[in-house]
């Protein structure tokens, strides 16, 4: 954000479901808020949340809420579905049903969480940048996260960053912000973003 000077900030990644039943692999979490479900105060009686809930940028939810027409296949009979929802994000690396639920009982209306988008919701609320995550589901935190995880992965991070460029192809979806699809291929020096990024890809 110092650096770069961004006007806004996307975090695009993998994520996992709550409810095998009623979501798939590579269905898209898009973030209406952030909630830091481990920091918290744990005394002999009770433990108390201290995880301040943040919300997305309203433009970029907006903006990926008037999507109408994305069509992401997920397999011969499924496409892919965008579930906007309240996003857990914590230090925890969860595959383990139990403890999914036992997070979900207390945030029911919680569809998916992640690991890194505290982080970034915090920074960006501090330098008052405008950002959001959008996440696919490869898997749900149930102990089988080690199951065809390569194939789940991509196909979770494919979708998610499909449905990105759905929004970033348009010519007028940030025209407020003066940003626009470049039309040309952008090519950095590794050295120009080596103290940004720990890793670059093409």
């Amino acid at each position: 954000l110092t650096l770069l000077k961004s006007k806004l900030v996307l975090m695009v990644g993998i994520a996992f479901g709550v409810d095998s039943s009623k979501q798939n692999i590579g269905d898209v979490l898009v973030a209406e808020s952030i909630i830091p479900y481990d920091s918290k105060r744990v005394g002999t009686d009770n433990t108390i949340s201290r995880g301040k809930e943040i919300q997305s940028s309203q433009l970029l939810l907006n903006r990926f809420k008037n999507i109408r027409d994305w069509n992401y296949p997920l397999s011969e009979s499924s496409k892919a579905e965008i579930i906007f929802t309240r996003v857990l994000s914590g230090e925890e690396l969860i595959d383990n049903i139990n403890h999914r639920d036992h997070l979900t009982t207390k945030y029911p209306d919680s569809k998916g969480g992640e690991m890194e988008g505290a982080g970034l919701y915090s920074v960006c609320e501090s330098k008052k940048t405008d950002c959001i995550l959008v996440k696919g589901i490869c898997d749900f935190a149930d102990g089988k996260k080690g199951q065809n995880k390569h194939d789940n992965q991509i196909l979770a991070i494919s979708s998610a960053l499909n449905l990105c460029q759905k929004i970033f192809t348009s010519d007028t979806v940030f025209k407020e912000l003066n940003i626009f699809p470049h039309k040309e291929k952008i090519v950095f020096e590794e050295t120009d973003v080596s103290n940004v990024l720990f890793d670059l890809y093409d």
